[in-house]
């Protein structure tokens, strides 16, 4: 150690001798002292002496000295520096420790579990070699350097930066520059020189108070220390950020493959001349129709299909309360579709023969019954028309996830901080797991907005509001629980890379839906179907310009309720039959459909009514078919200028 150290050393030692005695005052450090020396090869060696009093507090065993090793650029690509331990002493004696990972760096824990410090003052040297700490500007080089740091959680009376440059910097050419206080502050609470040996001095002249640091600036001249090659640089750019360009490459990949197997297979075929016709297309239900339509299941199906046997006589649908009771007519069923009996079986014929009753409340208490009824109706229409008039193509879409799944592993298997922290894998891939499911729920909230559509009433719009709401909030804690668990464990894999992954399932999850496509006999009924559906939303002023238009009458509108559910269009079809059903209603028998009993008709009138009863038996369904218990109602997770404390170098540290 040089003179110059010697005599800071003496000064902290005459500061700390004129203070309270050891034993009765807090911890804290007495001096910091770093030594610097700038190769010309860019690299830097610090030797950081640090003196402190132990009370038995916070300093039992030893000390720890938090160092940044993982830094972002302006474009956001991860930037890491080395940084490797030379030797570790206290008192001036080899002194165990380890280095452990922390947040975005490193830890040096010194000390022994098993040693319990005296109360007195110790002082530690710890040094290490580090690079890629040196800014290179187009007129000047520059060392921005947090000496001390902004993290540490004791005060330190007395701090001090030595820095040797390289040989032959003109004294008059170099700068200096140096910030005290808490992190951000601009504070000049120090004194700045050159020695006699060209050395650049920093000397604090009052104390740091916890989360306060000293940051120095030195400039000087280009072409006294070398410039990494652009080579060099680009190496690094790639050894920092290879996991997030495996995942880069991953994505584009996944991205060409899943567009030509979409241009292969997934493409519709061309859409045929659409002709309103007043008929559905023969032989198929309302629920044959949105299965077709929608080329795939989901709850609103068996709401068209109850409706649908309702209307035709075989089944009476109660209401009391907002509980639906489907009751037995005792009609035969040979007028049902093979669909919609196979539903009527499951939920009144079922019921008469387990227990003699015919009548069936929708609730969870007939769970058993109401999911034999979906099963009944999937496997039915599936049968029927699942292969003949569309192509899941869920082999392609199986391909698609198994690529995912693989450049997501590798990207993490490759990425910087893998390497560093090899026992935190199974974290790592619980944060793939969980990007692809966030990439799942964003695509199920995108939808669940695009849903709604203001051009209907103000009721059906407010419900689908509700229902878009209801998903966002459900998905807030695993996005959320997404953003945390990387920050709470230390950004154990850069965002990009995170986006990455999570893109990655977002695009399974929407191609999953885009590689549906329908055979060319699919593209002809569904170009019927649409024909159908322009005549089930069309204005009664429009129909009656039309020739042939059937009439509109009180059975024409039963008849085709189901279908104008199935098909999305309830409202419109109900509207255009305003006029109608107002005249019924005043007339002598007050119409009202004879297959429904309960207060929606009249309480919120014939479009209200279409819209409420297959939203609600819709929402019914959905809740009475899963056993009590079977669900969780909560969600969870496992898991321009210089300041101080800015600059490379900084961390802190404490005593443990």
């Amino acid at each position: 150690m040089g003179r110059l150290c010697i005599l800071l050393l003496l000064i902290s030692a005459i500061t700390s001798a004129t203070s309270i005695p050891a034993l009765c005052q807090d911890e804290r450090i007495t001096s910091f002292i770093s030594e610097i020396t700038i190769n010309k090869d860019a690299s830097m060696v610090v030797t950081e002496t640090i003196t402190i009093t132990c009370a038995g507090q916070q300093i039992q065993h030893g000390i720890y000295r938090d160092f940044p090793t993982r830094y972002y650029d302006a474009y956001g690509r991860r930037f890491v520096v080395d940084f490797d331990v030379i030797d570790v002493t206290k008192n001036n004696s080899p002194e165990p420790f380890v280095i452990e990972p922390f947040s975005n760096g490193k830890r040096v824990k010194i000390g022994s579990a098993d040693v319990i410090l005296d109360p007195g003052t110790y002082t530690y040297k710890i040094t290490y070699k580090t690079n890629r700490q040196l800014g290179f500007f187009d007129d000047h080089d520059e060392l921005y350097w947090n000496v001390t740091g902004n993290g540490w959680i004791f005060p330190i009376d007395y701090a001090a930066a030595i820095v040797t440059l390289p040989e032959g910097i003109p004294a008059d050419k170099i700068k200096l520059e140096a910030y005290t206080g808490p992190k951000g502050a601009r504070e000049n609470n120090y004194r700045a020189s050159l020695d006699n040996k060209g050395r650049a001095v920093f000397i604090t002249t009052s104390g740091l108070a916890p989360q306060e640091g000293l940051t120095i600036v030195i400039m000087w001249p280009k072409g006294f220390v070398e410039e990494p090659s652009a080579a060099i640089k680009m190496r690094w750019m790639i050894r920092d950020n290879r996991g997030l360009l495996v995942g880069i490459a991953g994505f584009i990949i996944l991205l060409a493959y899943y567009l030509i197997v979409w241009a292969k297979v997934g493409k519709d075929p061309e859409k045929g001349v659409i002709v309103p016709t007043w008929d559905p297309p023969k032989g198929l239900s309302p629920a044959a129709i949105r299965y077709i339509r929608r080329m795939g299941y989901d709850n609103k199906a068996i709401s068209a299909a109850i409706i649908n046997a309702a209307v035709k006589g075989c089944i009476k649908i109660s209401e009391d309360g907002g509980d639906y009771t489907i009751e037995s007519t005792g009609k035969p069923r040979s007028v049902l579709s093979p669909e919609e009996n196979a539903v009527v079986e499951a939920l009144v014929g079922s019921l008469s023969e387990a227990k003699g009753l015919n009548s069936i409340r929708i609730e969870q208490s007939n769970h058993a019954f109401i999911s034999a009824a979906i099963k009944n109706l999937r496997e039915t229409l599936s049968g029927l028309y699942g292969t003949y008039y569309f192509r899941l193509n869920q082999g392609y879409a199986a391909v698609g996830i198994v690529i995912s799944i693989i450049f997501a592993l590798a990207a993490i298997a490759t990425d910087q901080s893998t390497i560093e922290n090899p026992e935190r894998v199974a974290l790592m891939i619980w944060l793939i797991i969980w990007s692809f499911a966030v990439g799942a729920l964003l695509v199920a909230v995108v939808q669940a907005w695009r849903r709604i559509n203001i051009h209907k009433s103000g009721l059906e719009t407010a419900g689908t509001v509700v229902a878009a709401g209801c998903i966002t909030l459900f998905a807030i804690p695993f996005i959320a629980a997404w953003i945390i668990v990387p920050i709470a464990t230390g950004l154990l894999l850069p965002w990009g890379l995170l986006g990455i992954i999570a893109a990655m399932g977002f695009m399974d999850m929407l191609f999953l839906s885009l590689l549906k496509a329908p055979t060319p006999a699919g593209r002809k009924l569904l170009d019927e179907i649409e024909g159908f559906r322009m005549y089930l939303q069309t204005a009664e002023r429009d129909e009656l310009r039309q020739a042939g238009a059937p009439e509109m009458t009180t059975d024409l509108y039963e008849k085709y309720l189901p279908y104008a559910l199935a098909l999305d269009v309830e409202q419109e079809w109900s509207e255009k039959f305003a006029d109608v059903l107002a005249r019924a209603s005043k007339a002598e028998q007050q119409y009202s459909p004879a297959w429904y009993s309960g207060s929606h008709w009249q309480s919120v009138g014939a479009s209200g009514f279409a819209m409420s009863i297959g939203s609600s038996i819709t929402t019914a369904i959905s809740s009475s078919s899963t056993p009590p218990g079977s669900s969780s109602g909560g969600s969870g997770f496992s898991g321009g200028g210089g300041s101080s404390g800015g600059g490379g170098g900084g961390g802190g540290g404490g005593g443990w």
